[in-house]
């Protein structure tokens, strides 16, 4: 009897720890006390993220963002630097928000993941975000940040730093004057897509509508497709040879960090 109950005891545990947070509409709710404990062991890791947020971590996980401290050419270009600690933070940055368009602090976790979720979602510990939804998960936060006028602030907070002879494409940007046009970063280089932000970590079912968010694949110079879209290239004949004519489609200076 009494070793049922001690299994009793285990598998019970063993099912609370297992049991995850489901982001829905409603209101959140209080948690048992063991999933909050679970949940903050990592709570900062895109892995924890990817639990909900399957699409958006899988289009994030592979590219340079995510590869901003692992990359081999950064950790090798800051062997040579004399304090490298400046480069940190914005490749390991905690949360842009924090200062938006200001170089923000760096990280001192999940260096691994380099500009990672929480650099541009969260702040003060809750998630920041276009929407507010509420969720179980987490606290969330509708940041006007994030409304495409506002947004480029974000990314200016590190890209607008010059780098050897590297172009500061948001120095560029600023002084273009774009967003006065309607142009911003996320427009060109997070295309909109319309698609359910969550799913559900117990059954990978889809939670709430559909919403138009944005593509976390960060499109850039590695894109065949997307880098042909910064030059404009026209040829004319001229006495005999043929001239080539490169004009720069991009909000730019290309290349650019």
């Amino acid at each position: 009897m009494h070793s049922l109950s001690l299994l009793a005891c285990a598998l019970g545990a063993v099912s609370a720890l297992a049991y995850v947070p489901v982001a829905s509409d409603s209101p959140p709710g209080a948690a048992p006390a063991c999933i909050v404990q679970d949940k903050a062991k990592d709570e900062d890791s895109a892995q924890t993220c990817a639990m909900c947020h399957k699409d958006i971590h899988a289009e994030w996980k592979d590219r340079k963002h995510a590869k901003a401290w692992d990359d081999e050419v950064y950790q090798n270009s800051i062997k040579k630097k004399r304090n490298a600690k400046l480069c940190h933070a914005c490749h390991i940055p905690g949360s842009v928000l924090a200062k938006a368009g200001r170089r923000p602090a760096k990280r001192d976790k999940n260096l691994h993941e380099g500009v990672t979720c929480v650099s541009c979602h969260k702040q003060d510990g809750k998630i920041h975000g276009p929407f507010g939804a509420k969720t179980d998960a987490h606290e969330s936060v509708k940041d006007p940040m994030f409304a495409e006028k506002n947004s480029s602030g974000l990314c200016l907070s590190c890209h607008s730093t010059k780098i050897d002879v590297v172009l500061p494409v948001g120095r560029d940007f600023k002084s273009a004057k774009l967003a006065e046009k309607g142009k911003s970063c996320v427009g060109c280089h997070m295309p909109e897509v319309e698609r359910h932000m969550a799913v559900s970590p117990v059954n990978g079912k889809p939670t709430g509508e559909k919403r138009k968010g944005r593509s976390h694949a960060m499109l850039g110079p590695n894109d065949a497709e997307f880098c042909a879209l910064a030059f404009k290239l026209s040829a004319t004949k001229a006495d005999g040879k043929l001239v080539l004519h490169m004009e720069n489609g991009a909000g730019h200076g290309v290349p650019g960090l």
